[in-house]
This record gives C-alpha cells, structure tokens and sequence, in this order.
C-alpha cells in the first residue's frame, strides 16, 4: 500500500534540499565578506604605515630649508591626497563591514530556514514511520482473523462431513 502523504514527503523533501542549498550558498558568501572585510582592513593597516612614512619623507625633504610657497602649497595638495586614499580605503572597509554583517544576516535567515524545512520534512518522514508500523498491525490483524475465520470454516465443514456420513 502507498502512503497518503508521499507527495507531500517529495514536497518536503524537495524544500528541504532546497534550503541546504542555499544554506550552503549563504555560508559561501559569508566566508568571501568576511575574507573581503579582513583584506580591507590589512589593506588601510598597510596603508596608514605607507602615508605616515610619505607624510615623513615629504615634510624631511622641506625641513630647514626655503621652499616657495607654491612648493608649499604641492606639499600641500600631496598630503591631502595621501589621506583623501586613506579616507577612501577606509570607507571601502566600512562598506566591507556592512556587507559582512548583512551577510551574516542572510546566513542566520537561510539556516533557519533550513532547519524549519528540516523539522517539516521530519513531521513527515515520523508521521509516515506511524503510518506504516499502524498499516502492518492492521494487516496482521486482518490476517489472522482470516486465518482464524478459515479455521473456523474448515471446522464447521469437517463437521458437517461428519455429520452426513453419520446418516
């Protein structure tokens, strides 16, 4: 006998592989935003030291000596463009951040999802344990009552053999 609810099972099933997947695929993008978020950072550590030792080697080369003022303002304009990259970098890491906490909130939201398609399939799978350990006793128990009733029949016939022979 079939079980009644073995396309709702297929169903769940389905949904459930469904979830792994994107479970699978939402831990992937975790894992890459967290990689992307530590490279930004190493990226802004690595260049803070690199302006901090340009901005030195910068005003070394005017120090103590006479420079124009439009040097100066070229000294200027190179010190503002050392930390306008050093700005820009750490707005890349900030957006490296964002993106990493937002995929973590998808992470959270696709393993939820995965375990509730998991518990359905499982209400399921133990629903169809029942129905199928239920379906067997009443199969027995319908068997040896047939048994049972052909004993009895045979009984009765070999009776009424009996009985006949007895005339």
């Amino acid at each position: 006998m079939t079980y009644v609810l073995e396309d709702l099972l297929r169903v769940r099933e389905f949904k459930e592989r469904s979830a792994a997947a994107e479970l699978s695929a939402r831990r992937a993008a975790y894992a890459e935003a967290v990689r992307l978020e530590e490279q930004r950072e190493s990226e802004l550590a690595a260049y803070r030291i690199q302006r901090l030792e340009e901005e030195a080697a910068l005003f070394g080369n005017v120090r103590n000596q006479q420079i124009k003022v439009r040097d100066l303002d070229d000294l200027k304009i190179e010190i503002q463009l050392l930390r306008e990259k050093e700005q820009n970098l750490q707005q890349q890491l900030e957006a490296a951040r964002a993106a990493r906490q937002e995929a973590g909130k998808d992470l959270e939201q696709a393993r939820e999802s995965y375990f509730g398609a998991l518990r359905e399939k499982q209400k399921i799978e133990a629903h169809k344990e029942t129905w199928v350990e239920e379906t067997g006793k009443e199969a027995a128990r319908l068997e040896d009552k047939e048994s049972e009733e052909f004993k009895l029949a045979r009984f009765d016939f070999a009776e009424e053999v009996h009985d006949d022979e007895g005339i």
